[in-house]
C-alpha cells in the first residue's frame, strides 16, 4: 500500500484530526471513496464530489453538499473539514493516513458484494433460489441473503455482515436450489473483503 491509487478506491476512513485538532468520536465523521468518487459525512451535511490521483498527491475536486443547519458545533466542524479536504494534498500512510492536514483512521467494511456464477450454459428454472452466506470459523454465520426467483448468472449479491470484516480471509458459502428446494450447484470459497467485488464460481452438484 505504498501508492494511493492501491488502496483507496472502496474503502472507508474516519476522520480523527483536522489540523492537529482531534474530532469527537461521537461527531459523524466517515469519508468513503469509490471509484473516482468521494464522499461521506463529517458534521452535519452529507457531500459528494470526484477526486484524482496523481503521484503521491490526491487531489480532490468540486464538492456538493447537503444544505441542512445543525447545532453550532458540528457546523464548525464541517466547515474545518472543507477547508482542509480539498485542493491537491499530499498523503502519507501508515497506521493513521494523512491528507495534507487531514489524518484519517481505515474503517474495516461490514459489507460484501460480489456475483455468483457457474459455467453450464443453461438458464435456471422458474423459481430457482440463490442462498449466499459469509462464514467466520471462529464466529459462525456472519450474513446470509437469499435470492428468490434467480435468473441465469451473473447474480449479484450485497451481504452486511454483523461486525466489521478486519479478518484478510472469510469464508464465501453458495448454493443454488431449484423450485422443489434441490440443490443445483454449490460452493464454498475463501475471499478477501478488501478485494471487492468478489466471484463465487458454483460447480454443478
Amino acid at each position: 500500500m505504498d501508492r494511493p491509487g492501491d488502496f483507496l478506491d472502496g474503502t472507508t476512513w474516519g476522520v480523527v484530526r483536522i489540523g492537529g485538532r482531534e474530532v469527537p468520536s461521537d461527531a459523524p465523521r466517515r469519508v468513503e471513496f469509490s471509484g473516482s468518487r468521494v464522499s461521506g459525512r463529517v458534521g452535519v451535511n452529507r457531500f459528494t464530489g470526484e477526486y484524482t490521483i496523481e503521484g503521491d498527491t490526491v487531489v480532490i475536486g468540486t464538492v456538493a453538499r447537503t444544505l441542512m443547519a445543525g447545532p453550532p458545533e458540528m457546523m464548525e466542524l464541517e466547515d474545518r473539514f472543507h477547508s482542509a479536504f480539498n485542493g491537491s494534498m499530499p498523503v502519507a500512510v501508515g497506521e493513521i493516513m494523512l491528507l495534507g492536514d487531514v489524518e484519517l483512521s481505515y474503517v474495516a467494511p461490514n459489507r460484501l458484494r460480489g456475483t455468483v456464477w457457474y459455467r453450464e450454459r443453461m438458464a435456471l428454472p422458474p423459481r430457482s433460489t440463490v442462498v449466499v452466506e459469509l462464514y467466520d470459523l471462529s464466529s459462525g454465520v456472519l450474513a446470509t441473503q437469499t435470492i428468490g426467483d434467480a435468473l441465469s448468472p451473473p447474480i449479484e449479491f450485497d451481504l452486511e455482515a454483523s461486525q466489521p470484516l478486519e479478518q484478510r480471509t472469510y469464508t464465501i458459502r453458495a448454493r443454488i436450489e431449484g423450485p422443489e428446494g434441490d440443490l443445483m450447484w454449490a460452493a464454498e470459497t475463501r475471499i478477501d473483503p478488501e478485494q471487492q467485488p468478489v466471484e463465487v464460481m458454483l460447480v454443478r452438484v
